[in-house]
């Protein structure tokens, strides 16, 4: 190897350090294009060309295809009938944000994306919102499906703030092949099997399957035909820690063609690990318990459907009678029998108004989820959803537009807890209803979540005979008086448990 002259090694001693100056000035101003290329692209449902600009915007295809990252796609309102987006420069640290120009409702029909690290902000789905295995680190932030669900098949996925409702023969979220999800503060209800022509395929408030790392919390789910939360078979994968926590969640409050089944929780796949189901409040539907390892701790139960269910400092009001005179559980390992009433069951509002029946002595080491569905702290000895904030039902309503804003007042009188009636064609069942503001307009007995018909007012009692002949000898109901006022607010009473002689 020819030997470099001294000259020249000298020479370079002395310009390195300059060389090395300049070399960092030109990545200085390399970083600060790419942080100046992060731009506003404006979209709209007939938009066309590659500008992207407010006065030639463009389609949403073409504006998240040419993203760079940190850049904003606003979409102004109209629909869009059903599109699929790919591309992008979007990234973990510098997502691409696609939301609507304000006051503005972007609305999609069926809407997938294959392109990761968006976020979906404040847009409205109306059949199916897929996302796709690429589609990797994206959020969707208060979006609206109305009428369809969503598909979750990807990674590092956030779901939040959202409200899916009013679907038919589909789920209002279903997970599968998918790893590390968040849901937390969505409102999933009124998932039907028949309106609009069943397909056959059951409806859930969330199905998980074929998934890991799964975290559900702080959501309201009620009313979906088949479950509330149910886990599944799927191809046979498995599912893998999953921690559900701090949810409100309600079977079907009355059972029709449009919700029959109405399981508030489905826990019942074996080839899973490591599922944690602890403070979360189950009402109206059955709960179904009975996973190998599962935790179950401190939950409130409604009806639990099976006898050896495995569970720990929880409260259960109703079970399975005709499996067992009392569930092995019930009165071990901190669980109790006991009914916890809630604020109002129709509008779900499932916070206790008496925060004494939430009240748990525990057992063992586990802790209890860290905070409430409204990020409150939880004491441990709180069994379900909320940290048991006293409720002042009977508080003057908080509307300033002088309407009535409260539901009345409402108690079974008869039957009374725990008693027997005759079997008989003529059994009177009666409540008592006060409402502030409007007056109680009406008053509906309904017997197991069946309407039995309209009480009548007579002598400050609303009463109603019952055919108590229908009814299954010695078997256990639970009787609600669910009562209306002239402004038309909803409340039903505290579940009265009974049976017949």
């Amino acid at each position: 190897m020819r030997a470099v002259p001294r000259r020249t090694r000298r020479l370079v001693r002395l310009l390195l350090p300059l060389l090395l100056v300049l070399g960092g000035l030109v990545g200085i101003s390399s970083a600060s294009s790419a942080a100046a290329a992060a731009r506003t692209l404006y979209v709209s449902p007939a938009g066309s060309g590659t500008e992207c600009t407010p006065a030639r915007p463009c389609a949403l295809t073409t504006a998240v295809s040419a993203a760079t990252a940190g850049s904003v796609v606003q979409l102004a309102g109209g629909s869009y009938g059903n599109v699929d987006v790919r591309g992008g420069k979007a990234t973990t640290t510098a997502p691409v944000t696609v939301r609507p120009a304000t006051g503005a409702t972007a609305t999609f029909g069926r809407l997938g994306t294959y392109a990761p690290n968006l976020v979906w902000k404040n847009v409205t789905v109306t059949i199916t919102f897929y996302i796709y295995s690429t589609a990797t680190g994206t959020t969707v932030d208060g979006a609206l499906l109305d009428g369809g669900g969503m598909f979750l098949r990807s990674n590092n996925v956030t779901v939040r703030n959202s409200e899916f409702r009013d679907g038919s023969s589909l789920d209002g979220i279903q997970i599968s092949r998918a790893t590390n999800v968040l849901v937390e503060n969505n409102y999933v209800h009124d998932y039907n099997q028949t309106k609009g022509g069943s397909t056959g395929y059951h409806a859930d408030c969330i199905q998980i399957y074929d998934a890991n790392k799964i975290t559900l919390r702080g959501n309201t789910l009620a009313n979906c035909y088949n479950a509330g939360i149910i886990f599944s078979p799927g191809s046979g994968w498995g599912v893998n820690d999953v921690l559900v926590e701090s949810n409100f969640v309600q079977g079907c409050l009355v059972k029709s063609a449009a919700c029959n089944g109405g399981t508030s929780i489905d826990l019942r796949y074996t080839k899973m690990t490591g599922i944690t189901v602890r403070n979360n409040t189950f009402l109206d539907g059955a709960a179904r318990i009975t996973t190998p390892g599962a935790v179950f701790d401190r939950n409130i139960v409604d009806y639990l459907s099976d006898c050896g269910a495995v569970m720990t400092n929880t409260v259960v009001a109703r079970w399975n009678l005709g499996l067992c005179r009392v569930p092995s559980a019930l009165g071990n390992n901190g669980n109790r029998y006991g009914v916890v009433d809630v604020v109002n069951r129709t509008r779900h509002d499932l916070r206790p108004v008496d925060p004494a029946q939430t009240v748990i002595s525990p057992v063992g080491a586990r802790k209890s989820a860290a905070l409430d569905r409204k990020g409150t702290a939880l004491a441990g000895t709180t069994a379900g959803a909320t940290a048991g904030a006293v409720v002042e039902v009977s508080a003057t309503s908080s509307r300033t537009d002088g309407a009535d804003g409260r539901a009345p007042d409402v108690r079974v009188t008869s039957p009374t807890r725990g008693s027997s009636a005759s079997a008989t064609r003529s059994a009177t069942f009666t409540a008592s209803a006060t409402d502030d503001k409007s007056g109680v307009r009406s008053v509906q007995i309904l017997v197991d979540t069946v309407p039995f018909g309209a009480a009548t007012l007579s002598g400050g009692q609303w009463k109603l005979p019952v055919n108590t002949l229908a009814l299954t000898k010695g078997r256990t109901y639970h009787v609600v008086a669910r009562a209306t006022d002239a402004a038309g607010n909803t409340a039903d009473s505290v579940a009265v448990p009974f049976s017949v002689r």
